[in-house]
C-alpha cells in the first residue's frame, strides 16, 4: 500500500446538472462540511499482533474514575516519557472509591492472549487490574510496581486472570485499575494494548 485517501463523494453528484432519468439522493446544502475519523486501523488478514487499547496521544481522556483519585493526561516529562495518564491519589486508597474505569474496543479483542502496559508508581505498590465482561463477571490480576518512578513493562496473559468461570475476550466491557497502597501515590499509565 502506498497511500490512502478520503473524499466526500457528495461534492462531485452535487457538482452535475438534474437529470430525472437519473435521481440522486444526496441533500443539496451548501456550506463547509467537516469529516471526522476515529479509531481507523488496517488489518492484515490474520488480526494478529500487538493492537493498542489506548495510547493516550488523542488529546483528551477515555477514562473515569468512581472517586478519590485526580486524573490527568500526564505531561511530557512523564516517569515513561510517552503519552500516558496520570492518577493522583490524594486520600487513602479504598476499593470503593479509587478504580479507574475505561471501556473496551471490542473489536480488537477477539482472539486475543495478552495485555501489556507500561506504568510507573511514585512509591512501591500493588495494582489490581479488574476485566469486566458483558455479564457483569470480573477477572482479576495484581502487578506490583517498584516505585521511584520506575518504568514498569506489565504482560499479563488473559488466561491467567482469575475469576468466576472462562475468561471469553469477546465478552470483555470494561477494564479497570485500583492502587491497593492505602496512602497518598501517584501512577502513570501509558500504552494499553492487547495482543
Amino acid at each position: 500500500m502506498e497511500g490512502i485517501g478520503v473524499a466526500d463523494i457528495a461534492q462531485f453528484f452535487l457538482a452535475q446538472p438534474d437529470n430525472p432519468d437519473v435521481p440522486i439522493a444526496i441533500d443539496r446544502s451548501t456550506g463547509a462540511r467537516t469529516i471526522e475519523i476515529a479509531a481507523f486501523e488496517i488489518l492484515t488478514s490474520s488480526g494478529t499482533g500487538r493492537r493498542p487499547i489506548d495510547s493516550f496521544d488523542r488529546g483528551f481522556l477515555e477514562w473515569v474514575t468512581t472517586g478519590g483519585v485526580k486524573m490527568q493526561l500526564a505531561p511530557r516529562g512523564n516517569p515513561l516519557r510517552a503519552p500516558a495518564i496520570a492518577g493522583c491519589h490524594r486520600f487513602s486508597a479504598t476499593a470503593a472509591s479509587d478504580w479507574w474505569y475505561a471501556g473496551s474496543r471490542r473489536s480488537i479483542l477477539r482472539r486475543r492472549r495478552a495485555s501489556h502496559w507500561i506504568v510507573a508508581s511514585e512509591n512501591e505498590t500493588t495494582l489490581v487490574i479488574s476485566l469486566e465482561m458483558k455479564t457483569g463477571k470480573r477477572f482479576t490480576q495484581s502487578v506490583y510496581p517498584p516505585g521511584k518512578r520506575e518504568a514498569f513493562h506489565v504482560n499479563l496473559k488473559l488466561a491467567d486472570f482469575e475469576g468466576d468461570g472462562h475468561f471469553d475476550p469477546a465478552q470483555w466491557k470494561s477494564i479497570a485499575i485500583a492502587d491497593t497502597l492505602g496512602q497518598p501515590n501517584t501512577i502513570w499509565v501509558a500504552k494499553v494494548a492487547v495482543e
